[in-house]
């Protein structure tokens, strides 16, 4: 996995080297909840919601694939664990 840090507005920093961001249009998707049962009970509902993504153009990856960079936002809503009859 390649180390990404932020470097000027519209610039990241991998491993390193400076590349520039290209923002990339979202046109459409779904973002589903993810159910996590824990062993009390209780459930996890958890969203990521994307708000941005970019292409890190020029960057190297290990199968030739684009590199992105994402802002998002993390949903997470506790449920309280079911009554028993």
């Amino acid at each position: 996995m390649q180390e990404m840090a932020q470097g000027r507005p519209g610039e990241v920093i991998v491993e390193g080297k400076s590349y520039t961001l290209e923002p990339v249009e979202i046109e459409s998707g779904q973002q589903p909840w993810c159910e996590i049962y824990l062993a009390d009970g209780h459930k996890l509902r958890i969203q990521v919601n994307i708000a941005n993504v970019w292409c890190v153009k020029g960057a190297p990856s290990n199968d030739g694939t684009p590199i992105y960079q994402i802002a998002s936002a993390l949903n997470v809503q506790a449920l309280p664990r079911k009554k028993r009859k």
